[in-house]
């Protein structure tokens, strides 16, 4: 049950008994048809979803008239917000809003938001999916909205049904250079709807660097509240909700407020303060530092929280080398530490370093370097290359030490002698392996210079798509000793056809997500040849260790075992766990336990030269399972 804004409407659901088949006849067989707007999986999935068996009624608590929101037997709406108590936004399919990962080229799974009148009964469809609803609904005559494929905002008045481009004049790329960096070249200008500021007709719209004040009707010129002087540095700002007075979900600006910021080149972290009445002059630096401060961009996050009476702060910083702790500021200048605990005294902890190096094909990469605490330079160390995307901006982020969920715990392989590297991962569309081949290679071969690096020891780690990094990797490089990887592509073509544990499509993960295909298998099948690690299996010199799941609901099992029975049959080095009951990652803590034992041997055995174990040596029988785990090493003896 929800009430509308003024209290006045009451809209429920009820349980439709007429939808429910008491009495099933016939063979119990699944037809399937190219015409079904979802596969028929999904569909049985869907029905486990007891919505689709409720109707939306709105009661009148004034009149006692109850109106029916839907309008067939075949319609499923739910209601998204009552704007008044006379207008209602409907969303026709919200309960297969977890399977239409086809909306792309499938009309059918779109998402339809609606304006509904109750007294008329009249629907209009709003021509974009809702993107922000007014906190106060009864105030605004305005909404905002975004088609998740087109790169801008845009006002909806509701008054007039007037729809506005709130954002292609703000001057901003069509296809921002991050969004390209990452693979993709759709238009995206990489924008990010805040909040509600000043009144119920301007917002909060974040570019990749700089917040703009955006006028809802249009009429206005967009303010950008930091001269751009983000993108002009390579800098991103975010305002501080805490610090600054709200009513009704509206944030108020006062004449001089504090934003926090990032800088993506040295990876530091500060303050910077706007004056409103000199708005068209670059913000001034207030502070800044080589520290973590756990703020972003929809809320001040779990790193900030300020007074009512606006006379001081408390900030949460950290770096990769000391926890977090409590500071108190009152200018965002000067901080005065009110915690002290720091528990990774006790331990042998780590260090950070950003590292710049050149890529193969000559672009400048950026990554993050982890050595021990006591590191010796007069040693020469193991090399660990974890990679996702790019980790170079988590520099001063503090790791915790834990159990490994499928992949290395940073901490706890730094704390025991190895070098860790992150290093960036810069994409080329539909080139995503090639890509990562590039960056991966170009570090190792940056740290191979360094004399306490033990280049003949120099091992990969990736998990999910990180995994496919590292199945493509050694399927086309020899400089590395070893290997694991967990959750990960191996064949994008069988990938194709796969589905979700729930039902739905694989395909768009290729298509138009992070695989980055950006095509589908007719339109360029070479591609997703040239990206399946599985073509060149035959080609690994790289021992492996993988881990694939049969409750993994991101990526399908098989995709494991393809690649392992592919490097059995090749004689190959190469071992596969699979844990009951787990899926993407691991989540009771004994298999983590088991996961960090089988990584630190297997990394143990071909990086630092320990005795292999017995379930690297001869295997696990499956009649021996959870009673023989095999940890106990076999020395002298190598795994063939």
């Amino acid at each position: 049950m929800q009430l509308s804004a003024h209290g006045h409407i009451l809209y429920l659901s009820c349980k439709d008994t007429s939808a429910a088949l008491k009495i099933k006849k016939g063979s119990a067989v699944d037809i399937w048809n190219y015409k079904d707007g979802f596969l028929q999986s999904e569909q049985s999935n869907i029905l486990k979803d007891n919505r689709w068996r409720y109707i939306n009624f709105c009661l009148d608590l004034q009149t006692g008239i109850i109106r029916k929101l839907r309008r067939d037997d075949s319609e499923i709406v739910d209601v998204v917000a009552g704007l008044s108590d006379r207008l209602v936004i409907i969303r026709k399919n919200a309960i297969l809003a977890h399977s239409n990962a086809e909306d792309y080229w499938n009309k059918k799974q779109k998402l339809i938001d609606e304006l509904q009148d109750l007294v008329t009964g009249e629907r209009t469809v709003l021509p974009k999916m809702i993107a922000d609803i007014p906190v106060d609904q009864a105030e605004s005559d305005y909404l905002v909205l975004k088609d998740p494929d087109e790169p801008d905002f845009y006002s909806y008045q509701l008054s007039t049904h007037t729809l506005t481009n709130l954002t292609s004049e703000l001057g901003l790329p069509l296809v921002d250079q991050k969004w390209i960096d990452l693979g993709h070249d759709r238009p995206n200008r990489n924008l990010l709807l805040s909040c509600r500021i000043n009144d119920d007709h301007h917002v909060l719209i974040y570019d990749t660097y700089d917040p703009w004040i955006v006028d809802l009707s249009g009429r206005e010129k967009a303010i950008c509240l930091t001269n751009e002087f983000g993108r002009k540095n390579n800098i991103q700002f975010t305002l501080l909700p805490g610090t600054l007075k709200s009513k009704a979900g509206i944030i108020r600006l006062p004449e001089n407020f504090t934003v926090a910021n990032f800088n993506f080149d040295d990876k530091k972290e500060g303050f910077y303060e706007i004056v409103l009445s000199r708005i068209a002059e670059d913000p001034i630096q207030l502070s800044q530092a080589a520290v973590h401060c756990r703020i972003d961009h929809f809320f001040n996050g779990s790193g900030l929280s300020c007074a009512e009476n606006g006379k001081g702060c408390l900030v949460s910083v950290e770096t990769a080398e000391k926890s977090a702790n409590i500071y108190f500021t009152k200018d965002f200048k000067a901080f005065k530490p009110i915690s002290d605990f720091y528990p990774e005294k006790q331990y042998n902890w780590l260090t950070a370093e950003l590292i710049s190096f050149p890529s193969l094909s000559g672009a400048r990469l950026q990554g993050v370097l982890y050595k021990p605490e006591n590191f010796d330079a007069s040693k020469k160390y193991p090399v660990i290359f974890y990679f996702y995307e790019g980790m170079s901006d988590n520099l001063h982020h503090f790791l915790t030490p834990g159990l490994s969920l499928g992949a290395i715990n940073i901490p706890w392989f730094v704390s025991h002698g190895y070098l860790v590297c992150t290093p960036d991962i810069l994409y080329t569309i539909g080139e995503p392996g090639a890509s990562a081949l590039n960056c991966v290679v170009s570090a190792a071969k940056y740290l191979a210079q360094f004399p306490w690096v033990d280049s003949a020891r120099m091992g990969l780690n990736g998990h999910s798509w990180g995994a496919f990094e590292c199945n493509y990797i050694v399927t086309h490089s020899h400089c590395f000793a070893a290997a694991v990887s967990g959750s990960g592509v191996s064949d994008m073509i069988s990938h194709q056809g796969s589905q979700m544990l729930d039902g739905s499509s694989l395909m768009f993960m290729d298509e138009r997500s992070q695989n980055r295909m950006e095509a589908s298998l007719w339109e360029n099948p070479q591609r997703y040849i040239d990206n399946s690690p599985i073509f060149n299996a035959n080609k690994i010199t790289t021992p492996l260790l993988m881990m694939a799941n049969k409750g993994d609901v991101v990526v399908p099992y098989q995709q494991g075992r393809e690649l392992f029975i592919s490097m059995r049959r090749l004689q190959k080095k190469a071992w596969l766990l699979e844990y009951d009951d787990e899926g993407h990652v691991l989540f009771k803590p004994k298999n983590q336990m088991d996961m960090t034992i089988r990584l630190d041997q297997f990394f143990g055995y071909y990086l630092k030269g320990e005795p292999a174990p017995k379930w690297m040596v001869e295997g696990i029988p499956a009649r021996m399972k959870q009673i023989d785990a095999g940890y106990e090493p076999e020395p002298g003896i190598e795994p063939q």
